[in-house]
Parts: C-alpha cells; structure tokens; sequence
C-alpha cells in the first residue's frame, strides 16, 4: 500500500468516533493511549489485568495475543475503542432506562457513558445517592455527591471534570 492510503487508513481510524450523540474525543483523553499492553496500578497495587489503547480491559484470549509489553496494533486500538464506546453508550442507555431519566439533558447520557466507559454499568449503577440525586433532577447535588466515591479518590481530576460537567446541568 502506497504512504499516502496509509495516512488516509490511519486518519480515518484514528478520526473521532461516536454512537450517536456520544463525545468519545473526551472518553479518548481521559483514557490516554497505551500502545502495548500493561498493568495499569490503582493506589499503588498493580491491577491483575491488562490494558491497552484507550483504556481498554483485554480479554484473556486478547491477553494472551499481546501479553504484557507488547504492541498493540493502531488497526486493533481503534477497534477496541470504537466497541468500547458502542458498549459505553449502551450502559449509559440501560441505566438512564432502568432510572426513568430519559427526559434528561443529553450531556447526563455523556456522563454515564464515561463513567460506564471506565467501570462498567455495574460499577456506575454503584453510585445509587447520585442516581436518587438525578432523578429528582437535584443535578448541583449529584455533581458533589459523585466526589464522594472511591472513584473520586482513584481518578480525582477525571471525578472533578465530570463533576463540574454535571454541575451545569443545574443552570
């Protein structure tokens, strides 16, 4: 393949992907990038599961095709992403479902599928104070209440930017 169908290749992998209305540019900067596989270490105990490209948890067959160390391919990297987010997007969904807040501004969808993106539906459905705290549309409320989470000491700056996020919605 010539150098420039490689750059058109690599732009149009690498180019912001969304499902639907869904701003992954953000989820792609609060995960940073990983081109080979690690550990990532959570309050200074390394995980016992490897990650890759945007954040994403690899599977062990995945694990065992880019053990530790390795590189990842971007072709793979984008991929990983684009279904990660498609899965975000679809917690987020399920939740605000489950939760009767369809009538919720569409950066609360945002929110929860970052959240989502980073632990999961079950995880996010964890925060049930700030979800009782939504559905009462009490959004300044929920945006201290999600700072008042493992999460927050974990990630403090990503907690504090959707946080600060949220706290617009009360405006």
């Amino acid at each position: 393949m010539k150098a420039g169908v490689w750059v058109i290749v690599l732009s149009l992998l690498l180019a912001p992907l969304s499902h639907g209305d869904l701003d992954t540019e953000v989820i792609r900067a609060d995960e940073g990038l990983s081109s080979v596989s690690e550990r990532i270490e959570v309050n200074g105990v390394k995980e016992s599961f490897l990650t890759g490209g945007h954040g994403h948890r690899l599977t062990s067959e995945e694990a065992t095709k880019y053990p530790e160390g390795t590189e990842i391919p971007k072709a793979v990297i984008a991929a990983w992403f684009k279904e990660d987010t498609r899965r975000a997007g679809e917690g987020a969904d399920r939740l605000i479902k489950k939760h009767n807040l369809e009538d919720a501004p569409p950066l609360l969808r945002q929110l929860l599928a970052e959240m989502v993106f980073q632990m999961g539906a079950t995880g996010t459905a964890k925060f049930k104070d700030t979800i009782s705290l939504l559905k009462g549309k009490r959004y300044e409320e929920a945006s201290v209440e999600l700072l008042n989470s493992d999460w927050a000491k974990q990630t403090p700056a990503r907690a504090q930017r959707a946080s600060d996020r949220m706290r617009t919605l009360a405006k």
